[in-house]
């Protein structure tokens, strides 16, 4: 028996299964086997390729931090099928073993275990989480935002309601409690506030913003996945330092740069609805 092509153990011909031990969580492995007969004539090396598994449990949506009184489920739980248990005695707490639901009106670390169902004992992984000393806030916010497609430098104005009530509204992505809030987001990505006592806080819904990069080397935009909807009070510029080939469909209120290098190629199915103030330039990426 191998193991990446070193041989870690022998069994009986008449044994038709074997346990490879001390292998390493959300690892790839090569495991092999050759036959030998009574005069130890060697088959030639049978392999497979095996990927083990990461046991992952994450509570507060990837924060080790659980408020009091509180119920939660595990926001990560890798893989199913394992059983939760509390290392230890946490007068308070109530833990569902099968779902991971857990409550706890106590303070401080909290230690889980988390095993997996499985016929071969030991896969198990256990995590810490800290139990907070205040109850949830009573208030949970929800945002919009004036624009969900800009370029680099553009800002999206982000408001947020109702006003946290006994706690302090905290946006996700950048260091302030105002609202309105006008941000010029820097990556695509998702945006969220919350309203937050300490380090226990409940979180907005999430707004999807993708933001387009300054420049393509080369850009294609095709129909149904780069249609551009209505997108009013808001310039888009869509530059390539050599070609850009679009088939897309743009709507009214839109207000569309198209500037590449070479060329600008409107295919087949482009279409620019009236009402849309659309540019084509053959120009280079901006500096």
């Amino acid at each position: 028996l191998f193991r990446n092509g070193v041989e870690v153990g022998a069994v009986p011909a008449t044994q038709l299964n074997y346990t490879y031990k001390n292998l390493m969580q959300a690892t790839s492995y090569v495991l092999g086997i050759k036959a030998k007969d009574l005069n130890n004539n060697l088959s030639s090396l049978i392999t497979f390729n095996i990927s083990t598994k990461m046991l992952d449990v994450k509570y507060s949506e990837g924060e080790d931090y659980i408020c009091s009184n509180r119920t939660y489920l595990p926001f990560i739980k890798t893989p199913t099928g394992g059983v939760f248990t509390l290392n230890g005695a946490y007068p308070g707490a109530t833990l569902n073993y099968n779902t991971g639901a857990f409550s706890y009106t106590g303070t401080g670390l909290v230690e889980f275990y988390y095993t997996l169902n499985h016929p071969i004992s030991g896969c198990e992984d256990f995590n810490l989480f800290q139990t907070g000393t205040v109850n949830a806030p009573p208030t949970t916010p929800v945002i919009n935002g004036d624009k969900s497609l800009i370029n680099a430098g553009t800002v999206v104005n982000f408001t947020a309601t109702p006003v946290c009530v006994g706690s302090n509204l905290s946006w996700e992505f950048t260091n302030s409690s105002a609202s309105p809030l006008a941000f010029s987001p820097t990556f695509t990505g998702v945006y969220q506030a919350s309203c937050r006592i300490a380090d226990c806080k409940n979180l907005s819904n999430a707004l999807n913003i993708k933001v387009v990069p300054n420049c393509f080397n080369g850009l294609s935009l095709l129909t149904l996945t780069d249609n551009l909807m209505s997108n009013p009070n808001n310039t888009l510029k869509f530059n390539s330092s050599s070609t850009l080939q679009a088939t897309n469909t743009i709507v009214p209120t839109n207000r569309i740069e198209y500037n590449a290098a070479n060329s600008i190629i409107l295919n087949p199915g482009f279409t620019v609805n009236s009402g849309v103030n659309f540019i084509a330039r053959i120009q280079n990426c901006p500096n």
